[in-house]
């Protein structure tokens, strides 16, 4: 029954809407402009604005390269990717973890991290109790998204012995896995 009355309902809108439509009206044709000469044209822009030399203060950005995991097309295992950083930016927890969760969202996976802090050489990220990975992913892309984490905090802070998570700032508990507040998820 409900079935039925959201088609006729349906059908009912589609009616309406197409009834109601008003007929555009006739546009008036514009009259064509004279077109310029390229003499004429560059003639408009002042001669200052014709160098095709850019100033001499403008470089290019220096960048390093910051190596980070992400998921593979398949979703079956972690590969490697490599964002670019400004030469002048630290390397630092977040840097990391923002790249991180940016190169999940290229493979369609949309991880929300509360937060990280790093203490006594162990780094804590922490995820929103809604969101992947403690929620909405199988076991294994559940462990990939933790690896993901874990593998490039490990590679790119020399400072950093040690990754554990937490969800909503309490343990990290999902369908799947446990790991204490205390607990440590992976090791150098």
């Amino acid at each position: 029954m409900k079935r039925l009355l959201s088609v006729f309902l349906f059908v009912l809108l589609v009616v309406f809407g197409l009834g109601c439509q008003k007929k555009p009206k006739e546009l008036a044709k514009p009259t064509p402009a004279k077109a310029l000469t390229p003499t004429e044209t560059l003639a408009k822009i002042p001669s200052d604005q014709l160098s095709m030399t850019p100033p001499g203060n403008m470089e290019p950005i220096k960048t390093k390269e910051l190596p980070i995991y992400t998921i593979n097309a398949d979703q079956t295992e972690l590969t490697t990717v490599t964002v670019l950083l400004k030469e002048t930016s630290e390397c630092s927890l977040k840097t990391v973890v923002d790249a991180v969760t940016d190169a999940l969202k290229d493979s369609a996976f949309y991880v929300t991290v509360k937060g990280e802090s790093f203490t006594d050489g162990c780094a804590v990220i922490d995820f929103e109790p809604d969101s992947p990975p403690s929620k909405g992913v199988s076991a294994a892309l559940e462990e990939l998204i933790l690896d993901a984490y874990a593998q490039s905090i490990i590679d790119n802070l020399a400072s950093c012995d040690a990754v554990s998570f937490t969800v909503g700032g309490a343990k990290y508990q999902s369908d799947f896995r446990v790991i204490e507040s205390d607990g440590v998820y992976l090791k150098r």
